[in-house]
């Protein structure tokens, strides 16, 4: 089907006919950040909530630190925030379109339903976005795939939805959607707090999702991440720029 695209599209450009289509995604180029940072020099946190949504954060359900966050273990309010740090971390992914973002949404609600097939399964999420991205652009005039948009393939985890999943985790366990997010907390407690809240917080995850081999790289980009505004975003793509192919969008354990 995609070369079927090609073939389309190289005949109109042939022909002179003038064809929009939707800018695609590139792949991720991470590990070119700063790895000085105060609490001056953080930025706005990209979740905002409410402040009855954060007060409800504040008696989050979590039995064991291992754990993931699990949308069937919350009462009614907290599921509700929960799902809306879920709804603006898939419109912080900043996909080609509404529908991508749609599927976005639902595919990271159900890495924390336990309910889902998708529940920790981080390689499943990122095969079924794909495919997702990929019914949404079927047109032939439409080059937009969701191997390019994820800069990934079937069977591997895409950078963006390990980012995605660390950024809910994160704003649901760490900053519990504070204004201001990591910047605020920063000031509140200190930037060493921080840092070993949010190392003992997804190192943990980490072994969850069954991917304890990454332990080490994370606390590096712990550095990193408080450096800009979606946090999980930029230690997944930290972790991508530092694995065994490095900067290529997607995570290799080995």
């Amino acid at each position: 089907m995609r070369l079927f695209k090609r073939m389309i599209l190289a005949t109109v450009i042939a022909t002179g006919l003038e064809v929009v289509t939707p800018t695609i995604v590139p792949g991720f180029d991470g590990g070119k950040y700063i790895l000085k940072v105060s609490a001056e020099t953080l930025p706005e946190a990209s979740i905002s909530l409410t402040e009855k949504q954060q007060q409800t954060l504040q008696n989050f359900p979590q039995h064991n630190v291992e754990d993931i966050p699990d949308l069937n273990s919350m009462n009614p309010d907290q599921r509700q925030v929960f799902m809306e740090i879920i709804r603006q971390t898939a419109v912080n992914m900043d996909l080609p379109s509404a529908a991508d973002t749609e599927d976005a949404f639902n595919v990271l609600k159900n890495i924390f339903n336990s309910s889902s097939d998708l529940y920790l399964n981080l390689t499943g999420a990122t095969t079924e976005l794909i495919d997702d991205i990929n019914e949404n652009h079927e047109s032939p005039f439409d080059s937009i795939t969701g191997e390019q948009v994820l800069a990934a393939n079937h069977g591997l985890i895409a950078t963006s939805i390990l980012g995605a999943t660390f950024d809910v985790v994160i704003s649901a366990l760490v900053t519990k959607g504070i204004t201001g997010g990591l910047a605020a907390l920063v000031k509140k407690e200190g930037i060493n707090v921080v840092k070993q809240k949010l190392k003992k917080e997804l190192g943990n995850k980490l072994v969850s999702l069954g991917l304890k081999g990454l332990k080490g790289l994370l606390f590096t980009a712990v550095d990193v991440a408080l450096s800009l505004a979606s946090p999980g975003t930029s230690i997944a793509k930290y972790i991508d720029a530092h694995d065994k192919i490095k900067n290529n969008g997607w995570i290799e354990l080995w």
